[in-house]
Order: structure tokens, then sequence, then C-alpha cells
């Protein structure tokens, strides 16, 4: 008799109590037991799907490098003489024949990429880091990082955000979020789980599509990247999500926006809550299609240190920026290139950010359309 429970009712008896246990936790987890929300959830809209861009507006920047003309005194000949024939030398007067080695016009071959301490090249992307210090207002030399950027495609400008099992979004460092994606080049992006209002689209898709209100602090000025490299500011709360152009391709909720059409649009008294003082900052300026500026400005180092709105949109002005966005800033601010962060960090700690602007020599379609 023992045998037989052993082999047939037992299993069944722990199959039994398997299942029950399993449902039991099933509904408490569900209905009873405490599951607090990170910051910012992504749900996507179920009444509602951004349609993704098949065909986007062709790209006009050239790729082609421009060379940089090299100035010759004006009595050595501009142009090679002809094959085999000779010319005298400006200097002596005697006559020189010139190398038996054809002329030719064709440029070398080059195997990209090209690295170097602050600079990367390939054949659709082209990132030049420069350093400098900056003495604010508080009259402290604060060190900025000037980013040129050129691109052939907007879509080489990536984002990526993470989330977990339930959608909610995970926060990390930028090195890291730049290390799972390869990156050569990556900057905080808008921390926008770190609101719970503000539109977020991302590689196409609207991901949150409540805005801000309108009179939220900050502001609700909202940055729009577009498939075809246009760098667009709108007010989040004189358009809906939904009817937002479908080639948007990137938006950004942070702001303030510094300077549209060439013009200043901030000054002293702009600065509010944690802008009030001289901070770390990160903002991205356009000069031309697909020529971008960011400026990546230390700060919380020293008492004093660090730039204010006004300082930040002078300095993108002075590059050349025609319309420029302020991206969250403080501890957030993260300049990561070639394996490392190059900026100085408040008590030399990463702080974990929900979000990352990234370069990893693909674009987002070629990668199968992933984050």
């Amino acid at each position: 008799m023992k045998s037989k429970f052993l082999t047939f009712f037992l299993p069944i008896l722990v199959f039994c109590i398997g299942i029950t246990a399993m449902t039991s936790f099933t509904l408490l987890d569900a209905f009873v037991f405490d599951r607090p929300i990170a910051d910012g959830t992504v749900i996507r809209n179920p009444s509602f799907t951004y349609p993704k861009v098949t065909e986007r507006d062709p790209v006009t920047a050239s790729t082609t490098p421009v060379s940089t003309p090299v100035s010759t005194p004006d009595t050595i000949p501009s142009t090679p003489p002809p094959y085999g024939e000779g010319t005298d030398d400006p200097i002596s007067g005697e006559a020189v024949i010139t190398s038996a080695v054809p002329v030719t016009t064709e440029a070398p071959e080059i195997d990209y990429p090209i690295y170097g301490d602050l600079y990367y090249k390939d054949e659709n992307i082209e990132i030049t880091i420069e350093e400098d210090l900056y003495v604010n207002q508080n009259g402290v030399a604060t060190k900025l990082f000037y980013v040129d950027l050129k691109l052939s495609d907007i879509e080489y400008l990536r984002t990526y955000f993470g989330t977990d099992w339930r959608g909610n979004v995970t926060k990390d460092t930028v090195a890291d979020m730049a290390e799972a994606n390869n990156a050569i080049f990556a900057i905080n992006g808008d921390y926008f789980s770190y609101r719970e209002r503000g539109y977020v689209i991302r590689n196409y898709e609207l991901e949150r599509w409540t805005p801000r209100r309108q009179n939220d602090p900050f502001g609700d000025d909202a940055l729009l990247l577009m498939a075809n490299g246009d760098f667009i500011m709108i007010d989040e709360n004189d358009i809906a999500a939904e009817s937002l152009p479908l080639d948007t391709y990137q938006c950004f909720t942070f702001g303030p926006r510094l300077i549209e059409y060439g013009e200043i649009l901030v000054d002293g008294d702009d600065e509010v809550g944690q802008s009030a003082a001289s901070n770390p900052r990160t903002a991205i300026g356009v000069i031309a299609n697909l020529h971008y500026k960011i400026v990546v400005s230390e700060g919380r180092l020293e008492d004093g240190d660090g730039l204010t709105l006004l300082e930040l949109a002078e300095i993108m002005d002075s590059l050349g920026c025609t319309s420029a966005y302020n991206l969250d800033g403080g501890s957030s601010t993260t300049l990561y290139f070639n394996g490392e962060v190059l900026n100085a960090l408040p008590k030399d700690k990463e702080r974990e950010v929900s979000d990352c602007i990234f370069i990893n020599g693909f674009t987002y379609s070629e990668e199968g359309g992933q984050q």
C-alpha cells in the first residue's frame, strides 16, 4: 500500500500543491503586494500607434571630404608642368627636370574608421572634440568640451533607454549604456523618466504623449529631430502628440530652447530652481543640415564653477548655432568617447539616468530598428 502511494499519489499531491502555490502568488502579486513603479513608466497608448517612417527625405549634405587649400609663394607654379618637361627653379634660375612620376588627381583610398584621442571619422560620421577653459560669471575657470558632429544621415544619431519586464524604464550610467551599444560617442539625454509628463519620441516611436503643464517652471519646450536632419523646437501645449509630423525621429523634453533663428532666447532672469546657479550643462545646436554642435560643461567640482543658461546660450551662439536646445545637466552631464568618460564628475560618480544619445557607426535602420 505504501509503495502504491509513493508511486502514484505522492507525485499528484506535489503537483497540486505546486499549482496552488503558483496561483496564490500570482494573485497576491497582482492585487496585494506593494509594487513600486519606477519613475517614468512607459506604456504605449493602446488606441494609437505612431507610424514609422518608411521613406525619408533624401539627405542633401555632401559626404565628400573637403580639402584644405595650402598657400604657396607667388613664384612657385600652382600646378605642376606637363609630365617629362622641365621648368626653371624660381630661386637659382637653373633648369630642373620634373619627376618622372605622373601626377594623379585621384584621392588615395582611406581605410575607415580613423581614430584620434578626440577624433573619429568614417564614411558617414565625423566627430571632433576640443577642450577649453571658460571663465564664468563667478570668475571661476570651467572646463568645456566642444563637440563638432557631421553626419550623412540623422539615423546615425541614436538614442537608447532600457525597460524591465514590466515595461518600467530602468536607469543606468551613460558609460554602461554606451558600452552595451558598442558606442563610439555618447552623452546624456533628457532624463525623461524623471518627470511624469512631456512628449517622448525615440527612434520614430511615440513613447509618451502627455504634454507638460503650461505653468511648468521649466517650460514646455520640446526639441524635434526630423528624418531629414531638421532641428525644430515646439511648445508641447501647442500641438497634440498624435499630430506631430510623421517623420519625427526623436523628441526631447527638457529645455529651455537657448537659441532660435539666430536669436538668444534666455537671459539672467530665466534661471529657476535647479538652474539658479552655475552648473554642469549639456546642450545641442545646429549649424547646417546634419552638422551639429554639442557643448558639455563641467561643474559642481568647486565653488562657483559651471555655466548659467545664459552663458551656455552665448557659447552656442559663438559657435555659429542658428538654433540650440538645453538637455539635462547637473550631475547627469556625461560625455563618453572611445571607451571613457571625458568630463570630471561631481563626487567622481556617474549618475544613473534613463536615457542617452549615442553613435556607434550604424544607423537605427541598419541594426534592424533596435534601440
